[in-house]
């Protein structure tokens, strides 16, 4: 990514410099710039596919159908294969034969039947890709199942055509704006690979963040191309992509804002916009229809399949609009949106380019922003379980495009902050290259990071699973390593008679409790001391879940109230088939009172059998 970032600055260099006092070899030169220059969507789109083809391809058999992408996409076989869409036993069968998720969660119990708890949206994006993956696989030896791998490679190319489609009307946007090809270059390249957008269109094709993208992007190319020439063609395409995104996530509705407040700064600008609208009034009537019709899609298949014209598939979801986790969800490092992709942090200071140069967008696309975050970040799970970055906000980035390339333009006329604007480009593309390639291969997780996990993982380049205890305890102890053991169990052969690999265990069977220390003090204790947990670990199978598995618990109670607990997941840290020393540090927040409890044990809360050789419980010698 460093290499590519080079090259373009060398590009834009020699395309600053006149062609008349060049010798052959430049003019030669220039002319291979010339030519990349003339087709750099082109070549960046290529690029990506070839990237993404080459990490898939390695991957036998593909599996793109899974998790939510499955929940999207079962519309298609449940009604254009199997004509099943009250129970979905073909589903049944599908997780059987094909590894799309631990269980069915992306159908839920209605009224007697099976309901999909995604709307339809994505899949009619995905449909015609399904068709002439159907055809592949009815002219091959793959079965017509709708899961096989030509339906896999479906969605793969389906991702890249929507991807292409998505970056050459964000380029023409921006073209039509009048921003120069090295702004427009500068700025698809910090949102494409400088962001979470790229991990998601290489590898995760299925997800629909870039495929919402696009429609952003056409929204925005469009509605602009509606208010300097009204026609027809332009608000029906504006009234199919606003459509789209409401079917494909419900709250994309806040899209309307775009066309709506287009042009509107002022009370003049008001006017002006009422009198277009009067003036086109039967082409605003067609884009209604346009989009009532694609909407009833949704509502038909509702009524048809479940009885009633409006479902609520996430039920038991929420928002929690009136405490949003918009600090978490921006700047935490558990999903931050501005942790991970910090590039944009020059789209929200080109907001106040976008108020002095293009007036006529601001209030569209500030109000839209501002509301985005707001909704996104208000729902309960508002770390949008196991992804790479705030994955919920990459449609948006075709939005941010517009004040990014007016902050690059600002920029490039001061010569030092235009190379300080680059320099942190090509500095936040490197990070995100980076840690994606971390995120992929485990030393970044997929879920619950926190400031002293990220910090401790920083641009290590190898897998350290004792680092994951951070995760459930992010304190350690910063002094020296001298302790007082204050109470110790260890099993021996007289206590019992299982050996595992030659070394007394207790066994400790799932949903159960293994050998347990507890501590009554007869002292009291300072606050901000520190104790360590310690013990000896084997298991031999990893059937284990994320949320059900074994938990080394330390804890501290006064009165039978609980003060202080930790329960570190240790399954995710030990390896299997070998005895494991594991321990971690704990303080003592609020010292402890003579009476206070201190409790260590093992937690089997998973299905494997777990084996304990020794607890010890110690306090650090300050």
């Amino acid at each position: 990514m460093v290499t590519m970032c080079h090259f373009t600055i060398y590009c834009l260099h020699n395309l600053d410099t006149k062609k008349e006092n060049k010798c052959p070899r430049e003019i030669a030169s220039f002319g291979v710039v010339e030519i990349i220059r003339k087709n750099s969507v082109l070549i960046l789109v290529v690029a990506i596919a070839v990237i993404s083809f080459l990490h898939h391809y390695t991957h036998d058999p593909l599996t793109v159908i899974s998790w939510d992408v499955y929940g999207y996409y079962l519309y298609l076989p449940a009604i254009l294969k199997y004509g099943d869409w009250d129970n979905y036993a073909f589903a049944i069968e599908h997780l059987n034969q094909y590894y799309i998720s631990s269980d069915l969660y992306q159908l839920m119990d209605w009224k007697g039947e099976k309901a999909p708890i995604y709307t339809i949206g994505m899949a009619v994006l995905y449909a015609p890709f399904y068709f002439l993956s159907d055809i592949v696989a009815s002219l091959t030896s793959y079965p017509a199942d709708g899961m096989s791998q030509p339906y896999q490679w479906g969605i793969v190319v389906a991702s890249w055509f929507y991807m292409g489609v998505g970056i050459y009307c964000l380029n023409r946007l921006l073209e039509v704006l009048k921003f120069s090809w090295s702004t427009r270059v500068w700025s698809l390249a910090a949102i494409v690979f400088g962001s979470n957008y790229f991990h998601y269109v290489v590898y995760e094709n299925g997800m629909s963040h870039t495929y919402l993208f696009t429609l952003y992007a056409i929204l925005l190319y469009y509605t602009h191309r509606w208010h300097t020439q009204a026609k027809l063609s332009y608000i029906i395409i504006c009234g199919l992509c606003i459509s789209l995104l409401c079917i494909a996530r419900p709250s994309e509705v806040i899209s309307l804002l775009i066309p709506v407040l287009y042009g509107v700064y002022n009370g003049l600008t008001i006017l002006i916009k009422r009198h277009r609208l009067v003036k086109n009034f039967k082409q605003i009537v067609a884009f209604s229809i346009v989009g009532i019709s694609v909407v009833s899609i949704q509502v038909l298949f509702w009524k048809i399949s479940q009885g009633d014209w409006i479902f609520n598939g996430y039920s038991g979801h929420h928002f929690d609009f009136l405490s949003p986790h918009i600090w978490d969800g921006l700047f935490s490092f558990r999903k931050g949106w501005l942790i991970y992709s910090p590039v944009f942090f020059i789209a929200l200071l080109g907001f106040i380019q976008l108020y002095r140069e293009e007036r006529r967008w601001f209030w569209a696309l500030t109000l839209f922003t501002v509301i985005n975050i707001y909704i996104v970040l208000s729902w309960h799970i508002w770390w949008y379980a196991s992804s790479y970055g705030m994955r919920a906000l990459i449609q948006s980035y075709a939005i941010l495009a517009i004040p990014m390339a007016l902050f690059i333009r600002w920029s490039q006329r001061r010569k030092w902050i235009g190379n300080l604007t680059k320099i942190f480009i090509v500095l936040c593309i490197c990070m995100n290259q980076f840690q994606d390639w971390q995120y992929r291969n485990g030393i970044l997780l997929q879920d619950e990071m926190n400031a002293m996990f990220y910090t401790r993982s920083f641009l290590k380049t190898t897998v350290n699973k004792d680092l994951r205890k951070f995760i459930d305890n992010p304190e350690e102890y910063k002094g020296g390593s001298e302790r007082k053991i204050l109470r110790n169990i260890e099993i021996d052969t007289v206590q019992w008679d299982t050996l595992i690999n030659n070394v007394p265990a207790e066994i400790v069977t799932p949903g159960s409790y293994g050998p347990t220390i507890r501590i009554n003090l007869n002292e009291a204790v300072e606050a901000d001391s520190w104790l360590h947990g310690s013990g000896n670990f084997y298991t031999d199978s990893e059937k284990f879940t994320a949320y059900k598995q074994a938990r080394f618990v330390l804890s501290h109670s006064r009165n039978g109230e609980n003060i202080k607990w930790r329960g570190i997941h240790i399954q995710r840290i030990i390896d299997v088939g070998k005895w494991n020393d594991f321990g971690f540090d704990f303080r003592l927040d609020q010292g402890g009172y003579v009476g206070d409890q201190i409790e260590m044990t093992l937690w089997n809360r998973g299905p494997d059998t777990m084996y304990v050789n020794q607890v010890t419980v110690s306090k650090y010698i300050e």
